[in-house]
């Protein structure tokens, strides 16, 4: 058992199945732009593109999640009816 600070992104899943807690949500950082940089699609290597669109698309997919997570359906937040 420990406390760690990481990215949400990171620990999405561990959140919502419960296997970590946040214990200090009022002192969570501001949110941080990702960024991901190469060179011009006609210099750029083919591994260097595949790994571009895996790494664009699976970010998305953890911050879709997470957004949702925040920001739950009223319906799915106590005291409101949705």
């Amino acid at each position: 058992m420990g406390i760690v600070q990481v990215l949400s992104y990171q620990v999405t899943e561990e959140l919502s199945a419960g296997h970590l807690v946040r214990l200090l949500p009022e002192a969570d950082p501001s949110p941080t732009a990702i960024h991901l940089i190469s060179t011009r699609a006609s210099h750029r290597p083919a591994k260097t593109t595949a790994f571009l669109d895996f790494a664009a698309d699976g970010l998305e997919q953890r911050l879709r999640v997470l957004s949702r997570s925040w920001n739950p359906p009223a319906s799915d937040r106590p005291g409101e009816k949705g």
